[in-house]
């Protein structure tokens, strides 16, 4: 036992180490984060901050004169002239007249017929109006890097630049999908067609104005910014986005506002939309007050974090739409001899979809809310370890598995049910009481195999649920008589069919 003594003295002391440098990195972020420091509106530091932006703007373009006119440089230039050519003629048509094609073709597919193949076209072209001017930037910005005229000041800017753009066109897309006449998810958010210019113009300019503060981080190193000409230029910035938030929550307020006239809100939209209202009015609000007292950080913070928070509810609401929108389409398609509503068709799969789009969320929002990567990997970890059930350990991979092969079972379970509907049992003699019957017989038993194997695969063993087992048929005994027994008595009536 002595090595493992060891062992575990030695993983004591080096957690102990871990934890207390963690603790001063966190100590030091939180004293930097609330510093007070000089108020941007203050006249004096204004000349300071144009001199900083002279100087970096100056030391580019030596740069880019020194590189231009030496020799190996320019052979360099001379060989790589046809794909700096390529990539700069491809970048551009990827830009342009592809992403404005895509658009157009994404307001065709809306107006035709209800075909599945029309929802996949437009869940295609809804995301390659994303991914298609990215590829065009990234392109233009090669072609940039092979001229080999900018040395590490100018290779920064141009990665500025890539990270500019995709802040821009994100927030094109948002744009496009919520607040464009055709798009899907506008007119789930019913949205009136003469706001629809306002809130297209606001979130573009967010999205600007996310871009160019990523951009003033990006370069304070490379450029020598000091802190308080990081406040002056992020002031301005701060200012815009405010009123883009402000003017968002207006619109908030007045969406609310007339789905509670129409009694169309709901439970779950009504504290949504109050939470997201009260975020956005908040950080709107303080943001430029603690910027123009001279907390910059915290003033920068609000504003655009919740900028960015906006940013990935609205994008998972959009992959949400249009993958549940797809699957709809699917599952009509696959019954449509049931007189079911549409909207009630896969909601088991629209449950599970948002369950997962809500995981995927919450680390993303701890990050743009000060959560380092460090604090996401622990919590991971931690759920790796997961719990003891007994002689059983769970951890989050066994609750992953389980819910894959539930899934699985659970999706052959409906479609042998929809073939025996649709394709075996009405080439067969037997009745449609008998045919419901049986159908309904072979979902209560692939749901509860399903389960059974799910469960088995966590490698819980069954056998040690033998007292939850025995409390639950106490609990049958007594409270859970008349549910268990119009249960049986409605399986009684599906197999026998007294009436």
């Amino acid at each position: 036992k002595a090595p493992l003594i060891v062992a575990e003295e030695a993983f004591r002391r080096a957690n102990g180490l871990i934890s207390e440098i963690d603790r001063t990195i966190r100590e030091r972020s939180a004293s930097a984060f609330l510093k007070l420091g000089v108020s941007p509106l203050t006249p004096n530091v204004w000349g300071s901050t144009i001199s900083d932006i002279k100087k970096y703007i100056g030391q580019v373009k030596s740069e880019a004169v020194k590189s231009f006119n030496n020799p190996s440089s320019k052979v360099i230039r001379s060989n790589n002239l046809p794909g700096i050519l390529f990539f700069a003629i491809l970048g551009l048509l990827l830009i342009f007249p592809a992403t404005k094609w895509v658009s157009q073709n994404m307001s065709v597919v809306t107006g035709r017929s209800d075909a599945i193949i029309k929802k996949i076209k437009y869940l295609a072209f809804s995301f390659c109006v994303f991914i298609l001017p990215i590829l065009g930037v990234c392109l233009l910005i090669r072609s940039v890097e092979m001229l080999d005229i900018f040395d590490y000041r100018g290779d920064a800017l141009t990665q500025a630049i890539m990270v500019v753009s995709i802040a821009v066109i994100g927030a094109y897309w948002l744009a496009h999908n919520l607040f464009k006449e055709t798009g899907l998810t506008r007119e789930l958010l019913g949205i009136d067609s003469g706001r629809l210019f306002v809130a297209y113009s606001v979130t573009i300019l967010m999205g600007i104005v996310l871009g160019l503060y990523w951009l003033v981080n990006d370069l304070e190193q490379v450029a020598g910014l000091t802190e308080t000409s990081i406040a002056v230029l992020e002031f301005p910035l701060i200012l815009i986005g405010s009123y883009g938030l402000i003017t968002f929550a207006q619109r908030v307020k007045l969406y609310r506002a007339r789905l509670t006239s129409e009694k169309k809100i709901t439970p779950i939209s009504d504290k949504i939309s109050s939470l997201i209202l009260a975020l956005t009015m908040t950080a709107g609000i303080l943001g430029p007050i603690t910027a123009v007292i001279g907390y910059s950080n915290i003033g920068a913070k609000l504003v655009f974090a919740t900028i960015l928070t906006l940013a990935v509810l609205f994008s998972l609401f959009i992959i949400f739409t249009l993958i549940a929108y797809l699957s709809s389409e699917v599952i009509i398609k696959s019954q449509n001899k049931n007189n079911q509503d549409k909207a009630s068709k896969g909601g088991l799969f629209r449950v599970f979809l948002a369950f997962i789009l809500a995981c995927l969320a919450i680390p993303l929002l701890a990050l743009i809310w000060g959560a380092r990567v460090v604090d996401i990997q622990d919590v991971w970890l931690s759920l790796k370890d997961g719990v003891v059930l007994g002689d059983t350990r769970i951890s989050i991979s066994d609750f992953i598995t389980f819910v894959i092969i539930f899934s699985i079972g659970y999706t052959l379970t409906r479609l042998l049910q929809s073939a025996l509907r649709l394709s075996v049992l009405p080439n067969t003699k037997i009745d449609s009481g008998a045919q419901n019957a049986l159908v309904t017989g072979v979902g209560y038993i692939g749901i509860f195999f399903s389960a059974l194997i799910a469960i088995t695969s966590m490698g819980l063993d069954l056998s040690s649920l033998a007292i939850v087992a025995g409390a639950l048929s106490v609990g049958i005994g007594f409270g859970l008589q008349a549910i268990v027994s119009n249960f049986l008595s409605g399986i009684i009536l599906l197999v026998e069919r007294p009436i």
